[in-house]
């Protein structure tokens, strides 16, 4: 609730005191205070009501009395007034726009009201001294508030060079940390190679040269032992590929050259987390440029930049092209029958993202690696590949059971279970 005081004596001591505290004030003439104290009144605010409102209009100066009042500009925190004297609304008062902060009183809160248009006519022909004073008391004000800013301004480079400091710090550590995670992975990596090209594998083979050689009473021990091997074997191969593909794709460069913007999306996404070096120019000369200057592994291509293929190269054999179509391979066929070396060429649909962004994926890492053969590269990053091996007709019945296993232990339906049943089966039979 708003209480306003109109008592002309108590405002009179009170203008007199403020005036007396404040020197902004005190070169007020004697003349005008008369006619301050008739357009001036005591508004009293409770805490957290609104004083004045951004984008409102507003013919008061307010000078703050008691309490602490924000000043909020689109809702966000600018500054908090306390001090006895503290000028509100000057602003819009002056300039005759609208209100440009919004002050709510944080505590209870008493100000000195003037209504400067009451004020003006009070004065008559004597007010553009009040203008002059106003615009006074308004330069002293705004120097003040260049002086905070500048305070402000001042701590905050402070703060930014500490977070400069900090953030190069917390760089340097993550770098150390990154390195000897690397060396840690390699050490993990080196052993798990020679474990498993070192001695799985040999005892696989050994075991499979004498399963055949033994009496029946010890060939289902071993036979067991080479199931249980082949098991640990198929989990170790693929961290061992999938960290060769990694380390053999870190070194590798792509330039992406497609003038859709979504390809370009789709391309970079597909590769962004594969370590390969990204470099995205849509500007003929300028792929030009950096295929002579960086000598890229794979170049995405489409029907704008199909030319770049014809270019005069030392390394043709090193740099592949890919052409990604999004429907539109019929309308360069024309442009193919005419070129001298063909692309290599993946078929996209963009309202399939996820598939979209696998081909591409699957095809560059094809492209940059020596093997473009093998079952993985169709998977995601990281897929396991089962391997069982059947030996007679016998042991159908327990391997499907094995596969119906794996995929309940992945969550699989049981409609679906009973489909993948049905195809093992007819797999196995192909296979014996």
């Amino acid at each position: 609730m708003v209480n306003s005081i109109e008592n002309s004596a108590e405002i009179k001591l009170t203008l007199k005191g403020l005036m007396r505290e404040v020197p902004l004030l005190s070169g007020f003439p004697e003349e005008l205070i008369q006619g301050l104290e008739n357009a001036a009144s005591i508004i009293k605010f409770n805490s957290k009501q609104t004083i004045l409102k951004q984008g409102d209009i507003n013919n008061n100066l307010y000078f703050l009395l008691i309490g602490t009042v924000d000043v909020y500009v689109d809702s966000g925190l600018v500054a908090t007034l306390k001090n006895k004297g503290d000028l509100l609304g000057e602003m819009s008062v002056i300039l005759s726009i609208p209100c440009s902060a919004t002050t709510i009183a944080q505590t209870p809160t008493e100000l000195i009201c003037i209504d400067v248009e009451k004020f003006k006519k009070i004065l008559g022909e004597n007010n553009t001294k009040f203008d002059h004073i106003l615009y006074k008391i308004y330069s002293h004000v705004l120097v003040d508030k260049i002086n905070q800013t500048n305070q402000r301004a001042n701590k905050v480079e402070i703060m930014l060079q500490a977070l400069d400091r900090a953030k190069s710090e917390l760089l340097e550590i993550n770098a150390q940390i990154e390195r000897r995670v690397i060396e840690r992975t390699q050490l993990i990596q080196t052993g798990l190679q020679e474990l498993l090209h070192g001695h799985l594998y040999t005892l696989k083979d050994s075991l499979r040269g004498t399963v055949d050689k033994v009496g029946s009473q010890v060939r289902p021990m071993i036979e067991k032992n080479l199931l249980i091997l082949g098991e640990v074997t198929n989990f170790l191969e693929p961290i061992v590929k999938r960290f060769n593909l990694e380390i053999s794709l870190k070194n590798k460069r792509v330039l992406i050259t497609l003038s859709d913007r979504k390809l370009q999306t789709l391309s970079r996404l597909a590769l962004g987390g594969t370590g390969i070096l990204i470099d995205i120019i849509t500007n003929l000369e300028e792929a030009k440029k950096n295929i002579q200057e960086n000598l890229p592994d794979v170049v995405l291509i489409d029907g704008s930049t199909l030319e770049l293929i014809e270019m005069p190269m030392l390394n043709q054999k090193k740099t592949k092209f890919l052409f990604i179509g999004a429907n539109e391979i019929r309308d360069n066929l024309q442009k193919f029958l005419h070129i001298k070396y063909l692309p290599h060429i993946v078929c996209i649909r963009e309202e399939n993202r996820s598939e979209s962004i696998r081909s591409i994926m699957t095809s560059v890492i094809k492209l940059c690696g020596s093997n473009i053969f093998g079952l993985e590269k169709y998977l995601n990053l990281g897929a396991a590949i089962q391997e069982i091996k059947i030996r007679s007709s016998e042991d159908r019945d327990i391997l499907n059971e094995r596969v119906q296993e794996y995929f309940a232990k992945l969550g699989a339906r049981s409609s679906i279970i009973d489909n993948v049943k049905v195809v093992v089966e007819e797999l196995l039979m192909n296979a014996i």
